[in-house]
């Protein structure tokens, strides 16, 4: 089998027309449904590999905040631009109750995309990966690390 080609970016081409992402997910507030939720509305984009959920105490140090995180890899049923997919996921953050406080009940971040030419892009400002997100990405994708 063949690695497939990994290349940093430093943005996302937010025009390309991607189908296959990994995301990371991440909440410190009421976690269960919000993870529930979450993974429903992705569930409704397309096909899903999710990892388990991980509790970890909150990896700058600055609060006692307890975190679960998860990565998922999506194969969506249609593509769509980077763009669009990160507007669709701030949306179901925010439908999962995500304000602008430290209770953060949905937070959803674009780990890597897969081009069209197969290969993937990892964006520069994740790297190197926290530790919860190799942990997930080692169940789901673990070709990325």
């Amino acid at each position: 089998m063949n690695k497939p080609v990994i290349n940093v970016c430093d943005e996302f081409d937010g025009r390309e027309q991607v189908r296959t992402l990994v995301l990371a997910l991440g909440s410190n507030h009421h976690h269960e449904r919000s993870f529930e939720l979450a993974l429903a509305k992705l569930g409704e984009l397309g096909e899903l590999d999710c990892s388990d959920v991980a509790a970890s105490k909150d990896f700058t140090g600055k609060t006692e905040r307890v975190y679960h995180n998860a990565c998922v890899l999506l194969d969506a049923a249609a593509p769509n631009t980077v763009r669009a997919w990160i507007a669709a996921t701030k949306e179901i953050e925010r439908q999962c109750g995500r304000g602008d406080g430290q209770d953060v009940a949905m937070d959803i971040d674009v780990l890597a995309v897969q081009g069209s030419d197969g290969a993937w892009c990892v964006h520069q400002k994740r790297l190197p990966f926290k530790a919860h997100e190799r942990t997930g990405l080692m169940q789901v994708a673990a070709w990325l690390i």
